[in-house]
């Protein structure tokens, strides 16, 4: 072999090692594809498309305590600006004459520090508010001041993905892929609560296989970690904090939490594990108890006491909705007026079982049966309150009495027939949990072949979605 091919074959692989180097930290990869991305769905997306985003920006101008910014975007973006009118209408389009003459419309009035009496919910719109508010500070048109806030949504949910995926002992591409799906890269890009749920919801569950996984023993900052972080996950929706009941995976014997020098609480809570269940369940019924008031309260009560009625109405529910999950899990654009085609639906989730059924890290899924069900379970739990919650909602918009006690609310139960409001996304937060539960153990042999996949599904998916929103909005 001559010099000159040698050395030119050594330059090839150099160019091929540094491409690989550069392709495979899989934080790095998400960081540029889901910034790049949510900058892009960003303006795609026009303002107040998304599922009530015109709603959370009142919501929102609540949680900070501010005043009048929702109904100025209303009467000059979607009003003026001719928004409204494409809400919902697969046939309308921007009027991009009527949205120039607004966009450098500014908000009316002075903020300042006194303008804010925040309370709790805050922390459901933390990153968007901040984005939004320093646009308004800044005297930007109420335009850019919207597209503020989505741009400081999207790098909060760029932050906490990249994290997850960083932590994540295993399935470290299964996290990636749940992220950059194309129903999260539309909430995420917009003004909702997903924006901080959905990755919280995962970063949670990566933190705690990181723990199952870890040779050190776990501490109490671990522990309080994980506490705060479905704290902030159940301020936001409450359902969620079951993923929490995952941390029941590890074996006793990884914890070591001391009270004091002598006292080992995980030892004790294995050794007495009956009475602190009995102690759980006596909190459980005083908390019922306590909230018998609460609507959501009283539908589970109801719910209990007419449980073959509530099966039914799970049934018809599942029956009626099921292809709408399926669908809404990987994509219903806008305003619910453009869902995924199939062939989407099909790469979806058949890229889905091919990451599932395969393993990239040298870790190996060594969950048992036991452990493996009960990832399903509380993924199931978790799910179910959410179905309960929307049932409260069914009950509200149907024009049911919800003033009226358990007791009336059983016939409630009887009558209803089916639970309405629940989207495929809802399903998102406790997809990885489901999917680790019966992940393969498949080596991969050829991992740049692998790889090659999962970017070709991701350009894939983005031209997809990038093309039919531009056709959708703007053409």
């Amino acid at each position: 072999m001559s010099e000159t091919l040698a050395a030119r074959l050594k330059k090839n692989q150099i160019l091929k090692d540094f491409i690989w180097k550069v392709f495979t930290p899989l934080p790095i990869v998400f960081i540029v594809i889901a910034l790049f991305e949510g900058i892009v769905f960003s303006f795609l997306f026009p303002t107040g498309q998304v599922p009530d985003e015109y709603g959370h920006y009142a919501f929102m101008e609540g949680a900070y305590g501010t005043k009048g910014y929702h109904k100025q975007i209303k009467k000059v973006l979607l009003k003026k600006g001719g928004l409204l009118d494409v809400k919902g209408d697969i046939e309308a389009r921007v009027d991009r004459e009527k949205l120039t003459k607004v966009s450098k419309v500014k908000f009316k009035g002075d903020l300042t520090l006194s303008s804010f009496h925040p309370n709790i919910n805050i922390l459901k719109y933390l990153p968007a508010g901040i984005g939004f508010y320093i646009g308004v500070a800044l005297g930007l048109p109420i335009l850019a001041c919207t597209h503020m806030a989505e741009i400081f949504a999207t790098i909060f949910y760029v932050i906490i993905g990249a994290l997850t995926i960083k932590i994540a002992p295993i399935k470290k591409d299964l996290f990636m892929f749940v992220l950059l799906s194309p129903m999260v890269m539309q909430q995420c890009s917009s003004i909702n609560y997903d924006v901080e749920l959905i990755p919280l919801a995962l970063l949670l569950f990566a933190y705690i296989l990181k723990m199952f996984y870890q040779e050190e023993k776990i501490r109490w900052r671990q522990v309080i970690l994980a506490l705060l972080i479905t704290f902030v996950i159940a301020i936001i929706k409450a359902p969620y904090l079951f993923i929490l009941g995952t941390i029941l995976i590890i074996p006793y014997d990884h914890f070591d939490l001391k009270i004091g020098k002598k006292i080992e609480l995980a030892s004790i809570i294995r050794r007495f594990w009956y009475i602190f269940l009995v102690l759980i369940i006596a909190a459980g019924v005083l908390l019922v108890y306590l909230g018998r008031e609460n609507d959501f309260i009283k539908t589970i009560i109801a719910d209990v006491m007419e449980l073959p009625s509530f099966i039914s109405v799970m049934n018809h529910t599942f029956v009626t909705f099921t292809g709408h999950y399926i669908t809404g899990i990987v994509a219903i654009y806008g305003w619910f007026e453009l869902g995924a085609p199939l062939i989407l639906i099909v790469m979806y989730f058949g890229t889905l079982t091919y990451i599932n059924s395969h393993l990239i890290e040298e870790k190996p899924v060594y969950f048992s049966i036991k452990q493996r069900l009960w990832l399903i379970f509380m993924a199931c739990v978790a799910m179910l309150f959410v179905f309960i919650a929307l049932q409260t909602w069914t009950l509200k918009i149907q024009d049911y009495d919800i003033t009226q006690n358990y007791e009336v609310y059983r016939t409630y139960v009887k009558d209803l027939f089916q639970i309405v409001g629940v989207q495929g996304r809802y399903f998102i937060p406790v997809l990885p949990i489901a999917a680790v539960a019966i992940s393969g153990t498949s080596k991969i042999k050829h991992k740049k072949y692998y790889y090659l996949v999962l970017y070709f599904y991701y350009a894939s998916i983005f031209f997809n979605v990038a093309y039919n929103m531009y056709i959708r909005y703007w053409v």
